[in-house]
């Protein structure tokens, strides 16, 4: 069963009716509920004798006849097989795109067959697919243009996939443009309309002939078979179109990017659908995605990207990837759990935020200087003139995929728009040295940023793909008056390389990247590519660090002859590079940590934990102490409940001196009268804020502001951790100023103390995994950065491993 070609109308003797695909159906309208009856008969018929996913419905009631209730079922939800028009100014809107998908169908037969259903079975394909236009609407009345419009399509329609049910009166009296009337008949609009006339539970022909009986079907047998079919079409997909069928994969990294980057996605009817971008001659170098949940966005970026590294070697193509989402797309491509991961990967962006996409745009700007200062000096205009001249030097294309790309603007409107402002600059500029777009969204509304650069960003982006979605998306991504879109069954799409224009639309049915076909590839990738490009660096928005991700900048740390630096965590880049404090021997270099923990993670301990043995693997000679007082217990027990931090302490040469609280300002006192000049102490207070000391009525503040003051200069630093920031300035600050903690971190606390202790210029909002780092001596603006959480027992295992000499 394909689909309803003709109807078979009576228990008697049967009226054969061609239909869809072959001819239109008219019910003289009498008014009579038998006429309802009868096309509530006719579309249920045409449902249940085509198969599930091949044909879809339009629908227009202006005369409220009720014509469509027994069908609300396949109305609404994920697989609608029904879209009803709303008024009379919508429904010259789905005129319009009758209109463009009878001339899709017809460019996809191109001559062929004199059918799309004779080109189906030719080819043995289910291509394009049917749709049965249901109008119940007085024809007579409705203006003499749409009517024009309406017969052309119902002329044309049926040999295209598209045939029409009228449900209107046969009688059309039409007053010409000299005043006189002229009664039109049916057979005048359209050869191929077949009219019926219903009387109780009789059929006829126009003319009276072929009456038969038929018993017609109920509104509550349509309403439960509507509903049994629904939960069908949940099952029921397009014909699939491997991704192998696409690819000859046995040909690998046979190409070179010089000209550009060329991808297939899918089948336009027989032909398969290659995209190039970089193609300097049409000028298309970025793409945008668009498709409503469940309706294959991910699996189209996956054809994409596997399209792309199947032909070009990663010395051809560099691939950055970010994730807005959950983060699923693109976790295959790094080496999470596994030993392989995607060669050509440099950056994974597994639920990315605001900051991290921030890093790639202008990581990819300096980028594009470098490139353009390599052309300028060899006079060239283009990575294509480049490649041209010296056709043995790398320089890669880089595709940058974005998945929700809308959401990397985040929340805040005046930071939204800043990054909008980068983004669109991205992709007017990046062109030239071969940096190229793919931006993909379920929707393009949803953020305020977005529309104040929508326009200019979609200037730069010709190519435009759009999976099944709402009119209104659909127009969004497209262009103006085109809402292909919202016709589309899953797994299609409309592909645009004219910036929407509707008359370059192709309907195409997207391959399917069986993730079992593609694993296997990636992996064959990656042996090919193995010990010469390094995994990809993974970001991941929510996941806990811990410091032994920077044993490599330890050992580099270890050898060097600079002053020792402390580790706090990484900064939110595409490489994750560690951020570093240099702790000299001057005034001011003291940590405050200030600000409550995430609740499931005890970030403060962290950061002090990877300062102390950060700080260790580099005092070489066994000249340093590290004491730690915690406020948050009574006893001296540190190491006891934080075992791992012993261990790898005690792995480096160090062991760590705990002290109950109550020693605390003894051992201050004890530690300025007495320190040597050759030892350098690192004294670590948790919890100040339950820090018990007599409080000096002048407000010049506590022993500790002493020590923090006149004590780094002699090799003594103090890291402390504070809730609020009242209890900081308290203790350690009076009535004067910060300068004695050069490195202020900030988790959860308010924006105004964060501005009370740095600048009314800083911006701050309190994120789970986050932190602020404020050093006015080493860095020139604040840095928002991923602390470390507290060592686990995979840092010892590394730690001991690791050849420190």
């Amino acid at each position: 069963m394909d689909v309803c070609s003709s109807l078979d109308i009576g228990s008697q003797q049967s009226l054969h009716i061609p239909f869809i695909g072959k001819g239109n159906v008219w019910i003289n309208n009498t008014y009579d509920i038998s006429v309802i009856k009868l096309a509530r008969s006719i579309i249920y018929e045409a449902i249940c004798k085509t198969a599930p996913g091949q044909l879809s419905i339009i629908g227009y009631d202006s005369d409220l006849s009720g014509v469509f209730s027994p069908f609300a079922a396949l109305s609404s939800g994920e697989y609608k097989l029904l879209d009803l028009i709303a008024d009379k100014r919508e429904l010259r809107s789905y005129v319009g795109y009758i209109w463009q998908q009878i001339q899709a169908a017809q460019n996809v037969i191109q001559g062929r067959q004199d059918s799309l259903m004779n080109f189906r079975k030719a080819i043995g394909q289910a291509v394009e697919g049917y749709t049965l236009v249901v109008l119940s609407v007085d024809m007579g009345i409705i203006d003499n243009e749409l009517r024009s419009e309406l017969a052309t399509l119902m002329r044309s329609g049926p040999a295209a996939g598209v045939s029409f049910l009228i449900i209107s009166t046969t009688f059309m009296s039409i007053e010409t443009a000299t005043g006189k009337e002229v009664v039109l008949t049916v057979q005048a609009l359209s050869p191929n309309i077949t009219v019926l006339e219903a009387s109780h539970d009789f059929v006829c022909l126009e003319n009276g002939t072929g009456k038969t009986l038929w018993a017609m079907y109920s509104p509550e047998k349509i309403i439960h078979e509507c509903e049994r079919f629904s939960e069908r079409m949940k099952h029921a997909y397009l014909p699939v179109v491997p991704f192998e069928e696409l690819h000859d994969t046995k040909k690998i990294w046979d190409r070179s990017s010089a000209e550009g980057l060329t991808f297939s996605i899918g089948k336009h009817g027989i032909n398969n659908v290659e995209i190039t971008i970089g193609d300097e001659i049409n000028q298309r170098h970025n793409v945008v995605i668009t498709g409503a949940v469940g309706q294959g966005k991910s699996n189209l970026i996956s054809v994409i990207i596997h399209s792309l590294c199947l032909r070009y070697s990663p010395a051809e193509l560099v691939l950055y990837l970010l994730d807005y989402k959950e983060g699923v797309t693109f976790k295959a491509f790094s080496n999470i759990d596994q030993d392989e991961y995607l060669p050509h990967a440099r950056a994974l962006g597994l639920e990315s935020d605001v900051s991290f996409g921030v890093a790639i745009l202008e990581m990819l700007f300096h980028e594009y200087q470098r490139r353009m200062r390599v052309l300028k000096k060899n006079n060239l205009k283009s990575i294509r003139d480049y490649r041209k001249k010296y056709p043995d030097d790398e320089m890669p294309r880089i595709v940058v995929v974005i998945d929700e790309f809308q959401m990397m603007f985040g929340d805040d409107i005046n930071e939204g728009q800043k990054i909008a402002e980068k983004l669109e600059k991205s992709v007017r500029l990046f062109r030239a040295a071969g940096i190229h777009f793919i931006l993909a969204s379920q929707t393009l509304g949803g953020n305020m940023a977005l529309p104040y650069k929508k326009d200019s960003i979609f200037a730069q982006i010709p190519i435009r793909i759009a999976l099944k979605n709402s009119f209104m998306e659909s127009q969004q991504t497209l262009s103006l008056n085109n809402s292909a879109a919202a016709f589309l069954r899953p797994r299609e799409a409309i592909v645009n390389l004219d910036y929407g224009e509707i008359s370059q639309n192709k309907k195409t049915v997207i391959a399917y990247a069986d993730e079992n076909v593609v694993a296997a590839l990636r992996k064959k990738w990656w042996e090919m590519a193995r010990g010469r490009y390094a995994a990809p660096y993974v970001f991941e928005s929510e996941k806990r660090i811990s410091i032994s991700r920077g044993i490599n900048e330890l050992l580099r740390a270890r050898k060097s002859d600079s002053n020792p630096t402390a580790m706090i965590g990484e900064k939110i880049s595409v490489d994750g590079a560690p951020i570093l404090i240099p702790i000299s021997n001057e005034p001011g270099k003291n940590v405050a940590i200030l600000g409550s923990n995430d609740e499931d993670c005890n970030q403060a301990a962290g950061m002090m934990q990877s300062i102390a043995a950060s700080l260790a693997v580099q005092h070489v000679k066994g000249d340093a102490r590290f004491i730690f007082f915690d406020f948050t217990h009574d006893t001296a027990l540190y190491d006891k409940r934080y075992p791992e931090f012993t261990a790898i302490m005690e792995s480096i040469g160090y062991f760590i001196e705990c002290y109950g609280t109550a020693q605390f300002e003894e051992m201050i006192n004890k530690i300025l009268d007495d320190a040597c000049p050759d030892e350098t102490i690192y004294l670590f207070g948790i919890g100040l804020d339950r820090w018990q000391y007599e409080r000096d009525p002048y407000g010049n503040g506590s022993v500790l502001k002493k020590l923090v003051e006149n004590a780094p200069a002699k090799g003594i630093h103090f890291i402390g951790w504070w809730i609020k920031s009242s209890s900081f300035t308290a203790q350690v600050a009076g009535y004067g100023s910060f300068d004695s903690f050069n490195t202020k971190i900030f988790l959860r606390i308010d924006e105004r103390a964060v501005q009370s202790l740095t600048s009314p210029f800083v911006k701050w909002s309190a994120q789970k995994n986050r932190g602020l780092v404020n050093d006015s001596i080493e860095f020139a603006d604040e840095i928002v950065f991923v602390p470390y959480a507290p060592v686990t027992k995979e840092d010892i295992n590394r730690f001991k491993s690791t050849m420190w000499n």
